[in-house]
């Protein structure tokens, strides 16, 4: 249960404080674009970083994603709107969603350190 508020204090404190302007009027058209930019949204909120930092990673996610804070927000009102099973449903696809886009970006940067070649000095 504290899971499940966390998150829904991390949509709403998201939607008050997300960036207001859009790259396009594209929104996700389907629920795993929306488990996934949540999932993201989580993962920037629990950083241990300034509220600046954290805004301007919420901008670039926003850019890079193509959701207009409109689309998010209609997003949430609908959220809201469902059932509480289907609440449910979606935060425990959030719950598994986080580590693995963790466990992929760890990944990444994995290969990107092997992938560098080390310069002799003399």
């Amino acid at each position: 249960m504290k899971m499940n508020c966390t998150i829904a204090c991390g949509l709403l404190i998201t939607a008050l404080f997300a960036p207001g302007k859009g790259v396009c009027n594209e929104e996700p058209r389907h629920n795993s674009a929306w488990d996934t930019l949540v999932a993201e949204i989580q993962i920037i909120e629990s950083l241990n970083q300034p509220d600046s930092t954290k805004s301007q990673l919420m901008s670039e996610l926003f850019e890079r994603r193509r959701v207009r804070l409109e689309d998010y927000r209609q997003f949430y009102d609908d959220f809201y709107r469902q059932p509480f099973e289907e609440q449910q449903k979606f935060v425990e696809r959030i719950k598994t969603l986080v580590p693995q886009l963790l466990n992929l970006k760890k990944e990444m940067q994995a290969a990107e350190e092997s992938a560098k070649v080390p310069v002799k000095r003399e």
